[in-house]
């Protein structure tokens, strides 16, 4: 987190591309984390047990700019923000409109 008005904006990569669990990105990530998405059920085994990772209420896991909101309303009334180019969705799956277009690709084969 970054304290209010810092930050360049501009995009800083951090680490290298690369493959990696659950368990081990969270025991690299800044603090605090806040967890949603409907994987969470999946990944429940490996989400660390501490205060500073916070699986979020239920009703904030679908994919919707509500969710992003409500988190980042909470973490900015504690005058605590991020810089945007750091926060990284991490998907379970692949878009469906994704998964089609190759599941099509596929069968032409």
């Amino acid at each position: 987190p970054l304290p209010a008005g810092e930050g360049t904006g501009d995009w800083v990569q951090s680490e290298p591309e690369h493959l990696d669990t659950l368990e081990a990105m969270l025991r690299r990530a800044a603090r605090p984390v806040h967890l949603i998405g409907e994987g969470i059920p999946y990944h429940r085994v490996t989400i660390l047990d501490v205060p500073e990772v916070i699986v979020t209420d239920e009703s904030l896991w679908r994919a919707r700019a509500e969710a992003v909101a409500v988190i980042g309303m909470d973490l900015a009334k504690s005058n605590t923000f991020c810089d945007p180019l750091k926060l990284t969705p991490i998907y379970v799956r692949l878009p469906e409109a994704e998964e089609k277009r190759l599941a099509a690709e596929a069968a032409k084969l």
